[in-house]
């Protein structure tokens, strides 16, 4: 399974593989809410009611069944979006949600987050007969040699494309964390530039409100003192 940091066109895939559910591993929130916003445009534009629900292992399954009632007058199809936070959950609710998910194929749409994750999950009996009617999205912090890739994909979702410098600069400018590299991305996203960015571009932008002026925190970044830009920002 391959980090995909701007995944699109979620249902659509999932319903052309004749599949009705998306497996979230991970909370990254820069993918995580990218994922569900994809999927809410989709449900919004179709008409499909969209039902919450959170459940861990203290949960019965009497509890859990009537959760799954679509009881809206305004729809026929229901999108269940399910949190699953510790990743554990009861034997009973396990069958369960294979049942309702397999025999659903045609009808309702299930989003499964397991916000926390572990090996073990991934290879139990259970998990893999969920594959099977699933697509799974990976939302994990890229690791150091994902992280330059990740900005650029999340850069061009935003209609900017950044040279090799500037994804550098704001690799290590974000520490590697994909949250702070997003918002700087979004700043420049609603600014009035072209979408050619390179490094004294990204500069002169991201150093708005800092105590340092544009051609001193130049300096600092092209003499390769990153932490001394990052305090100056």
């Amino acid at each position: 399974m391959e980090a995909i940091f701007a995944p699109e066109n979620i249902i659509k895939k999932i319903v052309g593989l004749n599949k009705n559910c998306v497996i979230i591993l991970g909370n990254e929130p820069v993918v995580c809410n990218h994922i569900k916003a994809d999927i809410k445009l989709f449900t919004d534009l179709n008409n499909i009611e969209n039902k919450s629900i959170s459940f861990d292992s203290s949960n019965k399954l009497d509890q859990i069944k009537p959760l799954f009632e679509n009881t809206s007058l305004f729809s026929n199809q229901t999108l269940f979006s399910i949190s699953i936070a510790g990743g554990r959950i009861l034997d009973e609710t396990k069958k369960f949600l294979i049942k309702v998910i397999s025999e659903d194929v045609n009808e309702d749409l299930f989003l499964i987050h397991f916000k926390n994750f572990t090996k073990e999950l991934i290879k139990s009996a259970w998990f893999i007969k969920l594959k099977e009617s699933s697509i799974q999205l990976e939302a994990k912090e890229p690791n150091t040699q994902q992280i330059q890739e990740a900005i650029k994909v999340r850069a061009n979702f935003y209609n900017l494309s950044l040279d090799d410098e500037s994804l550098s600069l704001l690799s290590n400018l974000s520490l590697g964390n994909l949250l702070a590299a997003e918002n700087e991305i979004i700043k420049l996203s609603l600014l009035d530039i072209k979408t050619d960015i390179d490094v004294k571009k990204l500069i002169s932008h991201i150093s708005n409100g800092s105590k340092f002026d544009t051609f001193k925190l130049l300096d600092y970044c092209m003499s390769g003192q990153i932490q001394k830009t990052a305090q100056a920002l």
